[in-house]
């Protein structure tokens, strides 16, 4: 599933959208189109992978646990460095005993010194999946870049052809691309769980 394309070439598919000149080298090109296009990159990168739950940028770890207290909730942690949105909170011995609970509630919020995020929850050595920011294009599904392209081309749309009607058009594009490629990625994998809950464990015994 490796993508064969490189950064540039994603640029001017992106680029081809809006009809505008091609690049030779995204990073050195000194074009109107280049400096969008190194404008809108990271910005439209992030906006993607937080738009769907991306397995190809799906991570799980163990959560390091933060000196920070709640009032609401039983344990703070550290949020992950390379983490875009925290998908799911698991508990660990449940996940290794091939249970699932009910969705675990969790909460994100600004630490004390406002310089990061902490992750809140009632779970004791709680394990995060999340979506991972990946930087490498080699990396990417076809499917991912053909939604980040239309994605770039759209944040670029309205400072290159000053059309407000290309911009709408090549949004409604890119949420047909988005829904299709999340379509996709969520068929990829199948993780078998016995569900329970101590609401339904309740229900049993009562």
């Amino acid at each position: 599933m490796p993508n064969i394309l490189n950064e540039t070439q994603i640029a001017n598919i992106a680029l081809s959208h809006l009809a505008g000149k091609q690049l030779v080298d995204k990073n050195m090109d000194s074009s109107i189109e280049a400096n969008l296009v190194n404008l809108y990159w990271d910005m439209s990168l992030l906006e993607v992978l937080r738009a769907g739950d991306w397995k190809f940028a799906s991570k799980e770890t163990e959560l390091t646990p933060s000196s920070e207290t709640s009032a609401v909730w039983g344990y703070a942690y550290q949020y992950p460095d390379d983490c875009v949105a925290v998908r799911e909170i698991m508990d660990p011995m449940k996940t290794a005993a091939g249970v699932a609970t009910v969705k675990i509630p969790f909460e994100i919020g600004l630490n004390a010194e406002g310089d990061g995020y902490l992750i809140y929850c009632d779970v004791e050595g709680a394990t995060a999946r999340y979506i991972s920011l990946v930087h490498s294009v080699m990396l990417w599904p076809p499917e991912f870049v053909s939604v980040f392209a239309l994605k770039l081309a759209y944040n670029m749309a309205f400072p290159l052809s000053q059309k407000e009607q290309i911009k709408n058009a090549l949004y409604q594009l890119y949420l047909q691309a988005l829904n299709q490629a999340l379509s996709t990625t969520m068929s990829e994998g199948y993780r078998k769980f016995s569900f329970t809950s101590d609401v339904l464990n309740a229900r049993r015994t009562s």
